[in-house]
């Protein structure tokens, strides 16, 4: 046995497990990792055992902080009888398993970095086996893939995919079997390149995790998965909604906050939701003027959302667009026209040349200045031509700070809303589009990214704003320098309608998936089940071949019947033989595949029972002997051992807490996920359960504590290897 709170060396873990219920651990393990959640289970000459990890908390979003690992456990099976502090079990070195060599084509959580280790947001490692020549080969479910690492836990290929042999070929391509959380799939590809900036701002010392923010089209499909974002602890900010009626949908998703024309509308329906003045508020207002900043804080708004250009003199100014738009805008002087290069003009020659006053918006847009008083008496008190020059960022703030006197002690202390909207003035938040557009250093529309960002940041920082402040832009590359140089500064990655393409220089060298059969636009389907991957991989006793089991049926298949594969080591490739595997009525998955002769092998199956519930209910978790027939057959079947019956001497259960169950007699195992086989010879194999720590409470009850992780040698009372 080893005791379920076992901790290796290593970064913080847990930092994303939410509310999830932890049967009394408490997370974050700071600098340290779990020693958990083996998922397969290989014998060494020497006694000892090869164990991976599997993805570390059961989901792809609570796991971006656990290093996967393959260690060695070493028995001790004449040990005193195991408490707490002396265990039979021990964890003796582990390897991490890494892709130094970028081999992985999609975004790992450690893109940034030398050795790109790689976690339980990457892969999820259910199975493994080891070749002859010592070399590891893993079977994954979030793509699912194979995966071949050398001894010492390096990546020594690019995931190897399943091909969906059911598919037809287009253009000389088959299609791939996806699960869900396949990295090619769009439904994850934010998470993922969110998890990679993220990590990178953690080691550059940002404090702020990044938000995402897709246009509400692209979030109403599949694209981004709301929940999913959220609980991998993201905030989601969709633009732009202006519905009122759909605002309770989105709610009920879970969006943090909407970039809205119609703060007004909106922010009385959802008090609790970061509701953004989009351009301050356009449709109420001209866009990007301070009469459309006073009507967004006049209606509450929590956050003034801006776009930010850069003029010659290296002044940011709010435009949306990099040229003085004449859409927005209109001269004042045959010197200056419209179209002109904001980065062309200084921002005396910008502010006297123009009057941003124009409206395009429909009825509810209107530039009356008597709307908007806090405005007109900041730009007199400025020397301001017209309160619809188009402002400097550094106006901007400080016309914030103004409305804030106006209503608190100034002209607008009579207001019947002065209190409110003073009070909102002195804590709304500021998220500034880094709106870079053909950028170079030396003739682009825009400055670059880089410099762009650095002056828009250091404004901030003068105003004293900084915290009250987000960068937000669709060039990554901006971003990146916002982590390196403004770390209480929150960066937005925005996600717009086209999708950069694959290898654009805006995605700062982190790839972005396409939801598209391989070699077609057309979408493409899961037809793998969620957790439904690669839970088996069987070796043959020659070390020729292996065989990746599917957990659970696919898509449009026998519920009932899962697919065996057989994959070829020589030449790395999937061939088109498949064996077929009748899952038992009562179970409802297979987790292990173990060859112990040419064309007979050892298949664990199991339902998702734990505890009482198991033992009470008599829980499945059987393992057979299975006989490979012809390609496309189904195997037969015999049962080898019921681990829920086990003869066991009275020692066996000897130093349980008190309430634990299935300690016999008969000694049980009831686990939720038990994953872990290793054939021994003759008669004998050894079991391993993934405890899923600290979740699952199977042996513990009474205490309500999580599992141990248990290692169990089986007589099974016949040669397991002779039919």
């Amino acid at each position: 046995m080893l005791p379920a709170e076992t901790f290796a060396p290593g970064p913080t873990s847990g930092a994303h497990l939410g509310e999830a219920k932890l049967h009394g651990a408490v997370a974050p393990f700071v600098a340290k990792q779990p020693v958990m959640g083996f998922s397969g289970l290989v014998a060494l000459e020497n006694g000892s055992y090869l164990a991976p990890t599997d993805n570390g908390y059961g989901t792809i979003e609570r796991s971006s902080d656990f290093e996967l690992r393959v260690y060695t456990l070493t028995p001790d099976f004449d040990a005193p009888t195991p408490t707490p502090q002396a265990a039979r079990l021990r964890a003796t070195s582990f390897v991490t398993l890494r892709d130094p060599r970028a081999l992985v084509p999609f975004a790992v959580v450690n893109q940034f970095t030398k050795d790109r280790v790689l976690t339980g947001a990457d892969f999820d490692i259910e199975s493994m086996q080891r070749a002859p020549d010592g070399t590891l080969w893993l079977g994954d479910e979030y793509g699912p893939f194979v995966l071949h690492t050398s001894a010492s836990g390096e990546l020594l290929d690019a995931p190897m995919a399943l091909p969906d042999f059911d598919a037809p070929v287009r253009d000389g391509v088959r299609d791939e079997v996806w699960s869900p959380e396949n990295p090619a799939s769009e439904r994850t590809g934010a998470l993922r390149v969110l998890n990679a900036f993220r990590a990178r701002g953690e080691r550059t010392g940002t404090a702020r995790a990044p938000a995402v923010s897709p246009s509400e089209t692209l979030a109403s499909g599949a694209l981004f998965d709301i929940p999913l974002l959220r609980a991998a602890g993201y905030s989601v900010i969709l633009y732009t909604v202006n519905d009122p009626s759909v605002l309770a949908t989105l709610v009920a998703r879970g969006v943090s906050g909407v970039i809205t024309d119609r703060p007004d509308l909106l922010r009385p329906l959802a008090p609790s939701l970061d509701v953004q003045g989009h351009r301050g508020a356009r449709d109420l207002r001209p866009e990007n003027t301070l009469p459309a900043m006073e009507a967004a804080l006049d209606a509450l708004a929590s956050t003034l959302e801006t776009d930010i250009g850069m003029t010659s003199d290296g002044v940011p100014v709010l435009s949306h667009d990099p040229v003085v738009s004449p859409a927005t805008c209109r001269s004042t002087a045959r010197a200056s026209a419209v179209g002109t290069p904001i980065r062309a003009m200084t921002l005396a020659a910008l502010q006297s040349g123009f009057v941003c006053d124009k409206i395009f918006r429909g009825p509810s847009q209107v530039a009356d200045l008597a709307r908007s008083p806090a405005a007109v008496a900041f730009a007199r008190s400025h020397a301001l031509a017209t309160p619809y020059t188009m402002p400097s960022l550094g106006q901007l703030f400080t016309f914030v700070a103004s409305y804030r006197a106006y209503y608190a002690t100034g002209p607008g202390r009579a207001h019947p809303d002065a209190g409110r909207r003073a009070q909102n003035a002195e804590t709304v938040r500021f998220s500034l589009e880094i709106k870079v557009v053909s950028a170079d250093d030396a003739g682009g529309l825009t400055l670059a990214p880089e410099p762009f960002t650095q002056s828009v940041g250091r404004a901030a920082i003068d105003a004293g704003v900084a915290r009250r402040t987000s960068l937000q832009s669709f060039d990554y590359r901006a971003l990146l320098a916002a982590q390196d140089a403004f770390s209480e500064m929150q960066p937005v990655f925005l996600f717009g309608e086209p999708l950069p393409a694959t290898g654009s220089p805006v995605l700062a060298g982190v790839p972005w998936p396409r939801a598209v059969s391989p070699g077609s636009s057309v979408a493409h389907a899961t037809r793998a089940a969620h957790s439904g991957g690669f839970e088996g991989l069987g070796i043959s006793t020659d070390g020729r071949t292996l065989y990746p089991m599917l957990e659970q049926a696919l898509g449009g298949d026998d519920p009932k019947l899962l697919p065996i594969y057989e994959f070829d080591i020589a030449s790395k490739r999937f061939t088109r033989r498949r064996a077929y595997y009748r899952l038992s009525p009562e179970a409802t998955s297979a987790s292990e595949l173990v060859f112990v002769a040419p064309t007979r092998a050892l298949v664990l199956e199991r339902d998702g029972s734990q505890g009482a519930a198991s033992v009470n209910g008599r829980g499945w978790k059987r393992i057979f002997t299975i006989e490979l027939r012809g390609d496309g057959e189904e195997v037969a079947k015999a049962l080898f051992v019921d681990l829920m019956d086990l003869a066991a001497p009275t020692t066996v259960a000897a130093g349980g807490m008190p309430g634990d169950v299935g300690l016999g007699p008969p000694f049980e195992m009831p686990f939720e996920t038990i994953e872990g086989v290793a054939y021994l010879g003759g008669s004998r194999i050894a079991v391993i359960n993934d405890n899923n720590f600290p979740f699952s409470v199977g042996r513990h009850v009474g205490q309500d504590r999580p599992d141990d992780t248990e290692l169990v040698v089986i007589d099974g009372g016949r040669r397991v290897d002779i039919p």
